[in-house]
């Protein structure tokens, strides 16, 4: 689970802005998440933190399972219209608090995150996702706008256009198994994006498009 990662890996370069905005985007990013990896410089740009720790609020929930003309239907239990919160009981807890006292949603997150960094510090990798939960994420999506493609970075650096960043790429929202190449020798997937010393492979990617990337890229 500490190895499962998530943000943006990039297939070719991406325009970046000034040093000055590039360095305190990186600085806002890495409030939100401490354990981000950057790099944007080079040939596959990437900015990712762990996956345990980087959303909003995660839940755990058992499959509701039935069985549809033989095959098996799983279903969340919780639709994701409904407001998010990270949970209070520990068997839908990803990691489970020792302090019992933490009452609000905020408090349990901060709790959850401080904790599963703590697991990725000492490359602990006893704890692993299981085939039948359904595990729920939400991340904070508050700095995008998605219909200008605009990302908010405060009063100080103000709002960028996406679209002038991504060089005709889209957004994401992806999840990675990250590995040494040294611990490759196991893994057959020919998909895998190698950048540095460690190998991606991608549990899950879904593009976000919007037009002002098409207008840039001609």
């Amino acid at each position: 689970m500490t190895e499962c990662v998530t943000g943006q890996i990039f297939n070719k370069p991406v325009r970046t802005p000034s040093p000055y905005i590039t360095n305190g985007a990186v600085k806002l990013v890495k409030f939100f998440a401490p354990r981000l990896q950057v790099n944007i410089n080079c040939l596959t740009p990437m900015a990712i933190s762990p996956l345990g720790s980087t959303p909003q609020s995660i839940q755990v929930d058992e499959c509701s399972q039935s069985v549809v003309e033989g095959r098996e239907k799983f279903r969340a239990i919780n639709t994701i219209i409904t407001d998010q919160n990270e949970p209070s009981a520990s068997s839908r807890q990803l990691i489970h608090h020792a302090n019992k006292s933490l009452k609000s949603s905020m408090a349990r997150a901060k709790g959850r995150k401080k904790a599963f960094d703590k697991l990725c510090s000492i490359n602990d990798k006893t704890k692993t996702f299981e085939a039948g939960k359904v595990y729920t994420f939400e991340f904070l999506q508050h700095l995008v706008n998605f219909d200008t493609f605009e990302i908010n970075l405060g009063s100080i650096l103000g709002t960028i256009k996406l679209s002038q960043m991504m060089n005709g790429q889209p957004l994401n929202i992806m999840a990675a198994h990250q590995y040494h190449l040294e611990d490759s020798a196991g893994n057959s997937c020919n998909t895998a994006t190698v950048i540095g010393d460690y190998m991606f492979e991608k549990l899950w990617c879904f593009d976000l498009w919007h037009e002002s990337l098409i207008d840039s890229y001609k």
